[in-house]
């Protein structure tokens, strides 16, 4: 229902994925959006040590994405080569940042827990997008999100 109610302008395509990929071989882009990355929050922590177990692959270039007011700790930022970025409540930054990352796949660690979170993802970042996490099951965001 909300879907219906709410503006086109709300589920926005990320411009990248309107081309097809130019370089199958590259490592695939996987980011972390969270409003609960930092400190000692566990979402962050689970989020820290799925990065550290898959990044001995080299399949991976990792980003985190801080939407929230925790402020991500020297460990993201070694363990994703500085590939950190907060935001803060600001939705128009997340998007922005969001876009220009041309993601291949975007985790969502929460939805319903913060309300910039829930609106981003309405908006397809990736072409996969998962959520994980803070009610995945009743998020309504079954257009935008494949796992």
């Amino acid at each position: 229902m909300f879907t219906e109610l709410c503006s086109p302008s709300l589920f926005q395509l990320a411009p990248h994925l309107l081309a097809p990929p130019n370089n199958p071989t590259k490592k695939k882009r996987v980011g972390f959006v969270s409003s609960l990355i930092g400190g000692d929050e566990p979402h962050g922590l689970l989020v820290l040590d799925v990065i550290r177990s898959l990044t001995p692959t080299g399949l991976f270039a990792f980003f985190v994405v801080s939407a929230g007011s925790k402020v991500p700790s020297a460990d993201f930022f070694k363990t994703t080569n500085g590939n950190v970025f907060t935001t803060g409540f600001d939705g128009r930054a997340a998007e922005k940042l969001l876009q220009s990352l041309e993601l291949d796949c975007l985790v969502y660690c929460e939805s319903m827990n913060e309300a910039t979170l829930h609106f981003l993802g309405h908006q397809r970042y990736a072409s996969t997008q998962i959520l994980v996490m803070g009610s995945p099951v009743t998020s309504g965001l079954v257009s935008t999100m494949v796992y």
